[in-house]
């Protein structure tokens, strides 16, 4: 075959089913299965495939892919990728920049979906999608959304919420520090939850009749700070020595901590006692001590508790684990 001027070289024909053939000096007609091409080819207009389906470069270093009889794919001579725009917007100098616009007359929304084989859209899905209002990314169905690094699982977005693996949490270390020695700026545990609260004496435990719904405790743990709120009432009480102790606390302090006042209520106080404040002791027990006028204290014991009437005591506390 002879040589043309228009930078095919060499046709060779694999497995053909007809004869290659020029039709006209602007068109080569290869009726065959197979082409090899042994050389480069330069195509100065557009590279039709099949119906409707294309490849052109409609300026230098310009690449675009075409579907329907019209551009779908543009990617610029910088290297950036635009689907549904022929101009992607450079996101910065030092980014190269993928860029979805919707269809025509479609609404103002772009979408990313990623599905793996045989899954279900809305289902079996990530999603990452904007529009005029809102962008966000979304597993769908039951699926968590898990946030990597290195290889490890920094962050999973579940039904809950946001679930932080043990030992991460929130990190303030980039705020301004007090003028103390800062140990920690990891916000790593937030708990909530019921507790119940055991009435003892230090020597002898009584036996207590309690009002109906009673003992009740409630807790909130933030970090390594602890707050309870706790009550009990009673309406009968037998036997039992010794100063009223408080059991059963959520966490275990590691000292002896002060805290507030008490609620009292039908306890026989002290003539003297001003009002009643509660503490943790060194062995992990809420004691309740009597004020007194001259600022002096004692401890309530178990027989300052009514043997035959309502009788109330409770506290809020918070401390340190």
């Amino acid at each position: 075959m002879a040589d043309k001027s228009f930078g095919v070289k060499q046709v060779n024909l694999i497995n053909a089913s007809g004869t290659p053939r020029i039709e006209s000096p602007n068109n080569l007609n290869i009726n065959a299965v197979n082409v090899a091409i042994s050389t480069d080819i330069s195509v100065g207009g557009q590279l039709s495939l099949g119906t409707g389906t294309s490849i052109s470069s409609p300026g230098s270093n310009i690449l675009t892919l075409g579907t329907n009889s019209v551009e779908r794919v543009r990617i610029t001579s910088s290297g950036n990728v635009g689907i549904g725009t022929d101009n992607p917007t450079v996101f910065g100098t030092a980014y190269r920049t993928l860029q979805l616009n919707p269809a025509a007359g479609t609404g103002d929304g772009s979408a990313i979906r990623f599905m793996y084989d045989g899954g279900t859209a809305n289902t079996n899905d990530l999603v990452i999608y904007t529009n005029s209002s809102q962008s966000y990314i979304r597993a769908n169905g039951a699926r968590n959304l898990d946030i990597m690094r290195n290889g490890s699982t920094v962050a999973t977005f579940n039904a809950n919420g946001i679930a932080l693996p043990s030992g991460l949490g929130i990190d303030f270390s980039a705020t301004s520090d007090g003028s103390g020695t800062t140990t920690s700026e990891l916000l790593d545990d937030y708990e909530e939850g019921t507790w119940t609260p055991v009435f003892n004496g230090t020597t002898g435990n009584p036996t207590l009749t309690y009002s109906s719904g009673y003992p009740w405790g409630k807790y909130t743990k933030i970090g390594n700070l602890v707050t309870i709120a706790f009550e009990l009432r009673t309406t009968a009480r037998s036997g039992g020595s010794g100063n009223i102790s408080i059991t059963g606390l959520p966490f275990t302090p590691p000292s002896s901590q002060f805290t507030g006042i008490a609620e009292i209520y039908n306890v026989d106080l002290d003539v003297n006692a001003k009002y009643v404040i509660s503490y943790i002791n060194n062995d992990s027990t809420i004691r309740f001590d009597q004020v007194r006028d001259n600022d002096t204290s004692i401890v309530l014991p178990v027989s300052a508790w009514a043997t035959g009437s309502l009788c109330i005591i409770g506290s809020t506390m918070t401390y340190m684990v």
